[in-house]
C-alpha cells in the first residue's frame, strides 16, 4: 500500500540469513537474546540516535502478536531517521485494538494478548536483523529462557514496505509463521507458491493500477505519463500501469524514474521532460510521500507548468500531502489530483485514544521500563518542538522543555483512514486465535494444556495461518472482512480528489481530499463527478469522427483521421476503411455493413409527377379525340382520314400513355411484363397505322399512270387493315422471342456505391431498345415516305401532317436516346425519360394528325363537306393527261352533289377519296 523504499533483497540472501540463524540455534543451543530493558534508551541520552532503531515495544501477555512496523524514516546510509506519523499511529492502533480485545472478557476469556514490536526504519536488512534478534526466540522452539519459552506466539503484523515484507515473510515462512501486512501491496506477494504464509488486509497494486487505468479510459484519455520511484514498489507499479494501459489501448508517452536519493535538480528535470510530451496531461505517480511532494513543488515553481497536469496518485502519498510541516504554496498544482486508495474509513475511537496519550506515560520512571511505545516521546517532542529535559541546552535553539503532561494537539492531529487496515490485521489474528481456542479448549477460560504446551514453538502460528485463509469477521468499523483466494484484502478503492480548501496547519490535510467515487471489480461508481477534469484532455490525437479511420503515426495513440468513402465502413480496429460488398451499405455508425434498402419509382417523385402529368393529359386528349371521331364517323373529314386506321393509331397512343402509369409502379413480375408489352406494342400500333396510311397516299399521288385493278383493290379498307396487322404481327413475333430468351423481372440496379434501385430489367439498361427498335424502323419509313409525298394536293395534305409528326418524333427520339444511354446513375430518371419520350411521341401524333381535324369538325362544321375535302390547288408537278382527266371527272361528279362519296365504288377517285387517310 505505502511505498517500497528499501533495497530489495534477493532470495539467496534470505536463505543465507535463515541458514545462519538455524545453525546458531541448533548447534549453539541459544538465540541472540538481549534483555529488552537494556534496549530502551531515553530520548535525552546521547546515544539515542544510534540505538533507537533497536528498541522494542514489549507488552506482556499469554499470547504474543509480533509487529514489524516502520517507526522511523530511512536516513542517510540506511540509518534510522526521524519518526513518521504513519508508524506511530500504526503502533498505537495495534495497542488500542489489543486493549479493546483484552477488555472484552468474552472474546478471549482468561487469555491476555501481548505484543512485541520492532522498528524496520524502512531498511530490509535492518528489519531482518530485528526479526532474528527479537522475534525469532518466541517461536523457534530452541529458546532456553523460561521467560520467553513460556509464551505462545500467534503471528506477525507488518511491514509497511513491500520490499521489507518480501524479506521478512521469506524468513518467517521457514517456520510457517504467518505475516499479515496492512500496507504492503506489491503484486508478487500474491504469489502463494512463493509466499504461502503471507496475508494482507489491503489489495494488490495490480488492482490499483487497473483502477487508475479504468479512470483514464472512462475519461476517454489515451495518452499518459508515469513517474515512479526507482525501487521495487515503484518499478512494479509502473509495470502494472503500463500493462493495464496496453490492454485498454492507452499509450504511455514517457516513463520517468525518481532516483534513489534524489536532489532538487532531479525533480526539475523530470518536470521538464513531462512537459516535452505535454499532450499527455495525465501523470500517474507511484512514489513515496516526500518524493511526490518534491515533484509537485518543482512543477509549481515552473509557471508554464503550474496547474497544467492532472496528477493520478497511488495511496503511498495521496491523502498524506500537503503536510503541516510543508509550505502550502503548491496546493494550486495539487488541486484536482486524483487518488486511489483501498477503501478504508477513519476509526472513530483512534483520535480520542491518541490525543489522551501523554509524554509521562512513555518515559522511564524510577528506572522501570514502561511497556508502552518507546518511540512516542521522540515523536511527541518533534510535534511540540520541545526537548526532553536532559538535552535542554543553549545550543538547541528551542526555548521549551517537554513536560510530562504534553500530548498531541487535538486541533492538529489527524487520524489516518488506513489505520483501519492495521486494526483488521490485528483482528484477523485475534479472531483466528479465538476460533482455534474454541476448537481445542472449548469454552474453558484460559489456555488449556493442549495449547499451552505449544509455547516457544510456531505450532500455534501455523494453525492460525490455516484458519485465517477462510476467516470472515466484522471489522473495527463494522465492515465485513475476508481474505480472497490470494490471501489479499478486498480490491475496493476509494477515489478521491484534492480540493484546495484547507488552510489549517494540521499534520495532514485529509479534509481537502474528498471521496468522490468507488472502484470495484473494474467498475467505477461516482458519488459526484470530478468537475475540475471537465476541461482536461490527455490525448495524443483527437478521436476520429464517425466514418473516419485512424492512420497511425508515431504510436497507436497518435494518428490522423482518414475519411472513408460512402460505401466503406471502419474496420474493427478502427485503423482502416473496408469496402462493403455489392448490395450492402455502411451502418449509421459506420462500423459494419447492412443490406441496401432498395429505392424505386414512386408516384410522389418529381420525375413521376412530370411523366404522369403528361400521360394523364395525353389520355384525356386521346379519349376526347376518339369520342369526336366516333360521333362524327360519317362525316367527310373522318371518312377521308380512314377511320379504321385512325382507331388503330389512337389505340396505340393510348397504350403509350398508359405505359407511363405502369412504369411508375413498384417493379414486379406482373408490372414488368405489362410494361414490356405496352412498350413494344404501343408505338408499333401507332406507327404501323400511320405507315399504312402513308403508303396508300404515296401510291395514289406518285403514280405515273392509271392504277391497275389489283392496286385499287389493295387500297380498300380491309386490305389496309390487313397490312397494318401484318406490320404489328412482326413486332409481336419479336416480342415473343424477347420473352422467350429474357423474362421480365424486377432487378436491383446499383446506381451508386450506396444506392440501389429496383426497376424492371429492361427499363434500366439498353435492353429497352429491343422493344423500340422495330417502332424506330417504322418511324424512319414514315418519315421517308412523308418526305417523298410532301407536295400532294391541298385537299390530300395528309402526308404534310404525317411529315410534321415524323419530324417532331425524330427530334424527340434523337434527344431521348443519348439521355437514356448515358444516364447510368439515376435509374428513376431513365425510367421517367422513357415514359416521357413515349408520351411526347403519342402527343405529337395526336396534335399533328387529329387536333386540326377535330378543330374543323367542332368549330368549322361548314368545311366538313365533300367539296371542302376535295378542293385542290395548283400542284407543283403535273400528272399525266389521263390521270388529270380522271380526277377532273370525279371532282365534277362530287361538285354536282348528285352522288355521295361513300357510294362511289367502281371508279378510282371516289374509292381513293373514301379511303384517304
Amino acid at each position: 500500500m505505502l511505498q517500497d523504499t528499501s533495497r530489495p533483497m534477493t532470495w539467496p540472501n534470505c536463505r543465507i540469513i535463515a541458514a545462519i540463524v538455524m545453525i546458531q540455534m541448533l548447534y549453539l543451543g541459544t538465540a541472540p537474546n538481549v534483555p529488552f530493558a537494556d534496549r530502551y534508551v531515553s530520548p535525552a541520552s546521547s546515544d539515542y540516535e544510534a540505538r533507537k532503531g533497536s528498541m522494542v515495544q514489549y507488552r506482556d501477555g499469554d499470547v504474543l502478536i509480533g509487529g514489524i512496523l516502520q517507526v522511523h524514516s530511512r536516513g542517510k546510509d540506511d540509518t534510522c531517521g526521524l519518526p513518521i506519523s504513519v508508524g506511530v499511529q500504526a503502533i498505537e492502533t495495534v495497542n488500542m485494538v489489543i486493549d479493546m480485545i483484552n477488555s472484552d472478557k468474552e472474546f478471549l476469556p482468561g487469555v491476555k494478548l501481548g505484543s512485541v514490536i520492532v522498528d524496520t526504519c524502512d531498511v530490509d536488512t535492518h528489519a531482518l536483523l530485528q526479526v532474528v534478534d527479537t522475534l525469532w526466540q518466541y517461536f523457534s522452539g530452541t529458546q532456553a529462557h523460561a521467560a520467553t519459552s513460556s509464551k505462545l506466539f500467534a503471528g506477525v503484523i507488518g511491514a509497511l514496505s513491500s520490499a521489507v515484507s518480501t524479506q521478512t515473510t521469506s524468513l518467517l515462512q521457514i517456520l510457517k509463521v504467518p505475516q499479515v501486512s496492512p500496507f504492503s501491496t506489491h503484486p508478487d506477494l500474491s504469489n502463494k507458491a512463493r509466499f504461502p504464509y503471507f496475508f494482507r488486509t489491503v489489495p494488490s497494486d495490480a488492482y490499483q493500477a487497473s483502477a487508475m487505468v479504468a479512470f483514464v479510459a472512462e475519461r476517454n484519455w489515451n495518452y499518459i505519463s508515469i513517474v515512479y520511484e526507482e525501487d521495487a514498489y515503484g518499478i512494479r507499479g509502473y509495470r502494472e500501469v503500463e500493462n493495464a494501459a496496453i490492454k485498454r489501448g492507452i499509450c504511455v508517452a514517457v516513463s520517468l524514474a525518481i532516483p534513489r536519493n534524489p536532489i532538487k535538480e532531479d525533480f526539475e528535470e523530470i518536470v521538464k521532460e513531462l512537459f516535452q510530451t505535454k499532450r499527455a496531461r495525465a501523470v500517474v505517480v507511484f512514489s513515496k510521500q516526500e518524493d511526490a511532494e518534491k515533484l509537485l513543488i518543482a512543477a509549481h515553481r515552473n509557471l508554464e507548468i503550474r496547474g497544467y497536469f492532472t496528477w493520478i496518485g497511488s495511496d503511498a502519498w495521496t491523502s498524506l500531502i500537503p503536510t503541516g510541516a510543508t509550505d502550502f504554496d503548491y496546493r494550486e498544482t495539487l488541486a484536482g489530483s486524483i487518488a486511489f486508495a483501498p477503501k478504508t474509513n477513519v476509526i472513530p475511537s483512534l483520535k480520542p485514544y491518541m490525543v489522551n496519550l501523554t509524554l509521562g506515560q512513555h518515559l522511564f520512571k524510577n528506572g522501570t521500563v514502561n511497556p508502552r511505545n518507546p518511540w512516542f516521546p521522540e515523536y511527541l517532542a518533534l510535534r511540540h518542538r520541545c526537548v526532553i529535559q536532559d538535552l535542554l541546552n543553549n545550543d538547541t535553539g528551542v526555548s521549551r522543555a517537554c513536560q510530562d503532561h504534553d500530548r498531541l494537539n487535538p486541533d492538529k492531529y489527524v487520524s489516518l483512514s488506513f489505520m483501519q487496515s492495521v486494526a483488521e490485521a490485528v483482528l484477523a489474528i485475534a479472531k483466528s486465535l479465538q476460533i482455534y481456542l474454541l476448537r481445542i479448549c472449548g469454552r474453558a477460560s484460559g489456555l488449556c494444556s493442549a495449547v499451552a504446551e505449544k509455547a516457544g514453538t510456531a505450532q500455534l502460528a501455523e494453525a492460525i495461518a490455516e484458519i485465517m485463509k477462510n476467516i470472515s469477521f466484522t471489522g473495527i468499523n463494522g465492515d465485513n472482512f475476508t481474505f480472497d483466494q490470494n490471501q489479499d484484502g478486498p480490491a475496493i478503492y476509494d477515489i478521491r480528489t484534492y480540493q484546495n480548501i484547507s488552510s489549517s496547519d494540521a499534520e495532514f490535510s485529509l479534509d481537502s481530499w474528498k471521496t468522490i467515487g468507488l472502484f470495484d471489480i473494474n467498475k467505477i461508481v461516482w458519488y459526484e463527478e470530478p468537475v475540475i477534469l471537465e476541461q482536461i484532455n490527455s490525448i495524443c490525437s483527437a478521436p476520429c469522427q464517425v466514418g473516419q479511420a485512424r492512420k497511425i503515426e508515431t504510436s497507436i495513440c497518435c494518428w490522423h483521421c482518414q475519411t472513408c468513402s460512402a460505401n466503406q465502413y471502419v474496420g474493427s480496429n478502427g485503423t482502416e476503411c473496408l469496402d462493403c460488398s455489392r448490395g450492402e451499405t455502411p451502418t449509421i455508425d459506420r462500423t459494419s455493413c447492412q443490406p441496401l434498402k432498395n429505392d424505386y419509382v414512386k408516384y410522389s417523385d418529381s420525375y413521376s409527377i412530370a411523366s404522369l402529368s403528361i400521360a394523364s393529359f395525353g389520355v384525356i386528349v386521346t379519349i376526347v379525340v376518339g369520342i369526336i371521331f366516333f360521333v362524327h364517323r360519317d362525316t367527310p373529314i373522318v371518312k377521308a382520314s380512314g377511320k379504321e386506321l385512325c382507331a388503330v393509331v389512337l389505340f396505340g397512343a393510348l397504350l403509350c400513355f398508359v405505359n407511363s402509369f405502369v412504369l411508375a409502379t413498384r417493379a414486379s413480375k406482373v408490372s414488368c411484363s405489362v410494361s414490356r408489352i405496352l412498350l413494344a406494342c404501343g408505338p408499333t400500333l401507332m406507327y404501323a397505322g400511320i405507315l399504312t396510311k402513308t403508303i396508300r397516299v404515296v401510291i395514289i399521288f406518285q403514280a405515273k399512270k392509271m392504277l391497275s385493278s389489283q392496286v385499287k383493290a389493295f387500297l380498300l379498307p380491309k386490305y389496309q387493315i390487313l397490312t397494318c396487322f401484318i406490320l404489328i404481327l412482326l413486332q409481336v413475333m419479336i416480342l415473343s422471342v424477347w420473352f422467350l430468351f429474357d423474362l421480365p423481372t424486377p432487378t436491383t440496379f446499383f446506381s451508386a456505391p450506396v444506392k440501389s434501385f429496383l426497376a424492371c430489367n429492361d427499363a434500366g439498361d439498353l435492353l429497352v431498345l429491343i422493344g423500340l427498335a422495330y417502332p424506330s424502323l417504322l418511324i424512319i419509313a414514315c418519315t421517308i415516305l412523308a418526305t417523298i409525298n410532301r407536295k400532294a394536293p391541298t385537299g390530300f395534305n395528309e402526308t404534310q401532317y404525317i411529315g410534321f409528326t415524323m419530324y417532331a418524333t425524330c427530334v424527340i427520339w434523337v434527344a431521348f436516346l443519348p439521355i437514356f444511354a448515358t444516364n447510368s446513375s439515376v435509374i428513376s430518371l431513365k425510367v421517367a425519360t422513357l415514359s416521357i419520350c413515349l408520351s411526347l411521341s403519342a402527343l405529337t401524333v395526336l396534335i399533328c394528325l387529329f387536333c386540326i381535324r377535330c378543330y374543323v369538325i367542332i368549330f368549322r362544321p361548314s368545311k366538313n363537306t365533300s367539296r371542302s375535302v376535295l378542293s385542290t390547288t395548283q400542284q407543283n408537278r403535273v400528272p399525266s393527261v389521263s390521270v388529270q382527266r380522271e380526277r377532273r371527272k370525279e371532282s365534277s361528279r362530287l361538285d354536282t352533289g348528285g352522288q355521295d362519296v361513300s357510294k362511289v365504288s367502281k371508279s378510282l377517285s371516289p374509292s381513293i377519296l373514301h379511303q384517304q387517310q
